[in-house]
């Protein structure tokens, strides 16, 4: 399990989803939090 920032997730969106279909689980945190 990953986990990236929103912000992350926002500038590199294509390649989160490209590892969440190869079966990776990656958490999205906003302000330190878990949201997704």
């Amino acid at each position: 399990m990953r986990e990236v920032t929103a912000s992350e997730a926002s500038r590199n969106f294509s390649a989160v989803l490209d590892s969440v279909e190869r079966g990776e689980i990656i958490v999205v945190t906003r302000a330190g939090r878990r949201v997704a």
